[in-house]
């Protein structure tokens, strides 16, 4: 188990073979493309990266990540902490070939032409895939529906119908 930074690039076979893990803590600030999401990057995601290869001979690798992202709320528009703990398991692959032979468990990871992947690129993915795609509080703590409640009039005023002064000229 290491506790050291994400290296830059790895070799996934070579870390399975080894049984490698990764557990540490990493800034929103050094995922541009999440950052670009959330409200600010001032807060830090919790991971687990963990190698293996499975009974069948895939590379396996288990990404577990915890964070509180903070996001716009597109309903009144205020920032707030989205919760997310997420668990999934890649297998790496370089081809659609491979892609069909993988067991429905895993999730395609394709390679570089190195055949190396970014564990901080993983995270990063993995984190956008758990963003909502329309962020909002929820209902009972959401400010705009908490005002709209208080702004709706007690009883419902009769509406003006302008054409029906016509019904009497029938």
């Amino acid at each position: 188990m290491t506790k050291l930074g994400l290296p830059a690039k790895i070799d996934p076979a070579s870390f399975a073979r080894a049984g490698r893990e990764f557990t540490g803590v990493l800034a929103l600030s050094a995922m541009p493309r999440l950052a670009e999401a959330l409200a600010h990057d001032k807060a830090e995601a919790k991971y687990k990266l963990g190698f293996k290869i499975d009974e069948e001979g895939f590379v396996v690798i288990g990404v577990r990540a915890e964070a509180a992202l903070p996001l716009i709320c597109q309903r009144c528009l205020q920032a707030f902490l989205y919760e997310v703990r997420l668990y999934t398991e890649l297998s790496p692959v370089t081809d659609e070939a491979q892609v069909s032979k993988l067991p429905e468990r895993y999730e395609a990871w394709p390679l570089s032409e190195e055949l190396t992947i970014s564990p901080k690129e993983i995270l990063e993915e993995e984190l956008l895939l758990s963003l909502p795609v329309v962020p909002m509080h929820d209902e009972a703590d959401c400010p705009a529906t908490k005002l709209l409640a208080d702004s709706k009039p007690e009883k419902e005023q009769a509406t003006h119908k302008p054409f029906a002064i016509l019904k009497k000229l029938k």
